[in-house]
Order: structure tokens, then C-alpha cells, then sequence
């Protein structure tokens, strides 16, 4: 178990991918310069697939009726097997979260996989205590009497055979969540008009808490349900679909939400299968489809929101391809972003994996933003700020 190679080494002929295939500095703002480069193929096509990143590697946790699991060594440029999901779990627009758990027998990392829709999309709810497969000590318990939480690198369900959105029915195809709380043991979900917040101890929902509403006039479309979800801050979210951009902050104390609106990008009004990633203070929304009028009209098109300055905007550099349907996921402190799998214009799921490095200009107002950005976060009070420290800074935009 995790310990299969289902793909090795760099493609044939391709070599280490440190020359992009494209490359461009954006003459508009933002001044942002891209360069994509072609990596590896995936070991199998993967379409509405699920992707994070756990320090070097990239884990890849199944799609659309594909329940194979991969790891994605980033420096190696090789891909290995983790395991399979359970031959009884449908995958269909699923969802896959990390999260820590307070229990010494799970030294690895925490993965949560759920989804399901009520008479079409059976429900399932299932934890990983994933471990590296790259790691040659590896230790699995599973035949040797272990307990549930030392087995490794396999999907186990929740206890008590418990499954998220079963009992309230709820559809959660196409649904979006993320992991938040002051200690990081809140799931929120938004799915249809509603947000749900579930306690990831206990897997039950906060009370007075089930079906909180959106904001009247916001619905996440019944289907397809293409709405994008994004962390901003502690408790404070990113909310956009084609009709509205909304903020959404979370008092854990009163356990109310608040909604600011924000400026809508007139392009996802005829799109739908985009996807949407944060690098740095930028959202970017990468490809889609075209609705009824042209079902068929895959787009290159990339725009980006800043959130400082609450714009957005049309980037003059495009993707050489057309996807919709992909797993975004970010790497290298933010600046990376990985396009994995996705649907080509035909509707072929594809195979594809391609890095895109996006690089900002470091101007002075920049790093004033991310000194004081610090400053609050961290409450320095006992220690000063010398000017030297803005220099280590630029590192890290």
C-alpha cells in the first residue's frame, strides 16, 4: 500500500522543465510577469479533479470516475502511487481538505474527502492519514494490529460510519470548502445558497449553524455548480460566481456571518468550468466555457482581481490552451501554480500538468503593504524594524 510507482521520471525526451514554453511580462496593471512550463503527464486523465500541496509533493486525490491517488514529488518530477478510494465511492466533483487532528497516533497529514448528491451521486465521507510515499522508512500498521488512526495512506471512513450532508440530503456536487478557525478546526461549505460549518473534532455542525443562508440575491446555480471559494483570512473568505463577488466573514463568538459585496468580473456571466486560485494578494481565474450560446467555446482568457486595490482585470498573457474543468493548486510560497488535468474543448478529459510561475514588481508601496501586514499579524511589540528587514522581505513577494 502507497508504495507502487505508477510513474517515474521526467517525460521521454522532455528533460528538466526549467525553460518555459511561454513567457511573458504583462504591459498593464498588474505588472506581472508568467512563464509556463510543461511537466510531466499525469500516470491517467483526470477531470474535476482534487489537488493540495504538502511541502514538496503534490497530492492528487482522484476525479471524475477515477479513484486513484498520486503523489507528485515537485523537485523529482516523478509521480507515485498512494492507493485507491474504496471501489464502492463514485467520484463526481468531489472534495478534498487537510486539516491537523489532536491525536498522537496520526503522525502524518490529515486528508478529508466527502461529496455526494441526494439519489444521483452516492454519499461518502472518508480520512487519510497520509504519509509520504516518498519517505524509504515508511511504516504501515494495518495488518499489524495498529490502530485505526496509525494506519496510513489509506481512505478509512469517519467514525461511527458518519457521512457529511447524508442525513440533511444535501447536494454537494460541485460544492467548495475550506478549513479556517482561530485553531483551524472549522470546515466551511458552501454548496447551493447555503454555508454550512462543521467541527472537524466531532464532524457535527455548529449549532443554530445548519443551512445559514446567502445573501438574498446570491444563489450558487443548482447545476453545474460553478462557484469559486477562496481563503482571504482568518475566518474571511472569497466568494465569486457569475452573477455576484462577495466577501464572507465568520465571528466565532456570535457564529454569524457578514457579507460585503465586491466588484463582479463581467467575463464568468457567459462562462461556467473556470477555475479560480489566490497567489499572493491576486486572485486569478483561469480558462472555462462558454454557456448555451456557445457550449462548445473553450476560453484561454486569464483575469485577475487584486485584492488591494479591489479591481479586476484582463491579463495580455494567455494560456497556449484551452481547459476548463482542472485542479488548480499552488506551491513555492504562493508564486507557483499547477494546472492538473481538466477538459479539453471537445470534452476529452485530459492528462496534462503544466507550472505557471507568476512574478510581481517590487515596488516600494509593495513591500510597505507586506511589512504592515506582518507588523499586525504578529504583534511585534518588544522589537523594532530596521530598514535591512525589508530586503529579506522582497524574498517572499
Amino acid at each position: 500500500m502507497g508504495q507502487n510507482v505508477a510513474s517515474e521520471g521526467k517525460q521521454e525526451g522532455k528533460g528538466p522543465c526549467q525553460v518555459p514554453i511561454v513567457e511573458k511580462k504583462s504591459t498593464r496593471p498588474p505588472q506581472l510577469t508568467f512563464s509556463l512550463h510543461d511537466l510531466p503527464h499525469l500516470p491517467t486523465t483526470l477531470s474535476f479533479g482534487q489537488s493540495l500541496c504538502i511541502g514538496e509533493e503534490l497530492l492528487i486525490c482522484g476525479g471524475c470516475n477515477n479513484n486513484n491517488c498520486y503523489s507528485y514529488n515537485i523537485p523529482k518530477q516523478q509521480y507515485k502511487w498512494i492507493c485507491s478510494y474504496p471501489n464502492e465511492t463514485i467520484l463526481s466533483a468531489h472534495i478534498v481538505v487537510s486539516y491537523e487532528v489532536n491525536d498522537l497516533t496520526m503522525k502524518g497529514t490529515t486528508l478529508l474527502s466527502f461529496g455526494g448528491r441526494m439519489n444521483r451521486i452516492p454519499y461518502h465521507s472518508l480520512l487519510m492519514n497520509y504519509q509520504s510515499v516518498w519517505n524509504d522508512n515508511l511504516s504501515v500498521c494495518s495488518q499489524q494490529g495498529g490502530s485505526v488512526g496509525a494506519i496510513v495512506n489509506e481512505w478509512r471512513p469517519l467514525p461511527g460510519n458518519m457521512c457529511i450532508g447524508k442525513k440533511e440530503e444535501h447536494n454537494l456536487f460541485g460544492a467548495r470548502a475550506i478549513v479556517s478557525g482561530s485553531k483551524k478546526k472549522l470546515l466551511f461549505i458552501t454548496r447551493h445558497n447555503d454555508i454550512d460549518v462543521l467541527n472537524l473534532d466531532t464532524f457535527d455542525y455548529l449549532s443554530n449553524m445548519k443551512a445559514y443562508r446567502l445573501p438574498l440575491g446570491f444563489t450558487v446555480s443548482h447545476a453545474p455548480p460553478y462557484h469559486c471559494l477562496v481563503p482571504s483570512d482568518e475566518n474571511e473568505f472569497i466568494l465569486i460566481r457569475e452573477d455576484r463577488s462577495v466577501l464572507v466573514s465568520f465571528n466565532e463568538n456570535t457564529q454569524e456571518f457578514t457579507f460585503h459585496p465586491l466588484p463582479l468580473c463581467s467575463h464568468l456571466k457567459s462562462c461556467y468550468g473556470y477555475m479560480c486560485i489566490k497567489v499572493n494578494q491576486y486572485l486569478f481565474i483561469l480558462g472555462g466555457r462558454g454557456l448555451a450560446s456557445t457550449p462548445n467555446h473553450c476560453t484561454k482568457t486569464i483575469y485577475v482581481y487584486s485584492i488591494n486595490e479591489r479591481k479586476w482585470s484582463l491579463c495580455d498573457f494567455s494560456l497556449p490552451f484551452m481547459v476548463t474543468n482542472c485542479a488548480l493548486v499552488s506551491s513555492d510560497h504562493h508564486s507557483t501554480v499547477h494546472i492538473i488535468g481538466g477538459v479539453d474543448h471537445v470534452h476529452q478529459p485530459l492528462s496534462t500538468h503544466f507550472m505557471l510561475q507568476i512574478k510581481g514588481e517590487h515596488t516600494k508601496k509593495n513591500i510597505q503593504m507586506v511589512v504592515q501586514h506582518w507588523w499586525r499579524k504578529c504583534r511585534i511589540k518588544k522589537i523594532g524594524w530596521i530598514k535591512e528587514f525589508n530586503s529579506i522581505v522582497i524574498n517572499f513577494l
